[in-house]
């Protein structure tokens, strides 16, 4: 596996998962319900704001993006994903699918032609 997707699966795992849901549970205990539901309209913008300042390709930044080579990449990281899952034995159904990302749906793109 790259580094830089290594790096990306470390961030989704730590800051995506422990952080936001310690920092929910907490907030749920101390702060207002009403307040705490503003978490839905934060999160993906630090997510999104974080993805970009500290794991985007350099050579990309400020708009160098193609749009095609853009969902190209998510189409060779979904396929990857699935390969690897059916490689290590996993029963892959293609029938629905949750994408929780917070971008323009690259990874969706993907996703919908298989579910």
């Amino acid at each position: 596996m790259k580094p830089t997707r290594l790096a990306g699966l470390l961030y989704l795992i730590v800051f995506g998962s422990l952080v936001a849901f310690s920092a929910y549970a907490w907030l749920l205990r101390h702060v207002r319900l009403s307040l705490v539901s503003t978490y839905a309209y934060v999160n993906p913008v630090v997510a999104v704001f974080l993805g970009w300042a500290i794991l985007s390709e350099p050579v990309k930044r400020g708009r160098k993006w193609d749009l095609q080579e853009f969902f190209a990449t998510g189409e060779e990281l979904v396929s990857e994903w699935l390969g690897r899952a059916i490689a290590a034995g996993a029963d892959v159904e293609y029938g629905t699918a949750v994408d929780f990302g917070c971008g323009i749906g690259r990874h969706s793109q993907a996703l919908a032609d298989r579910y």
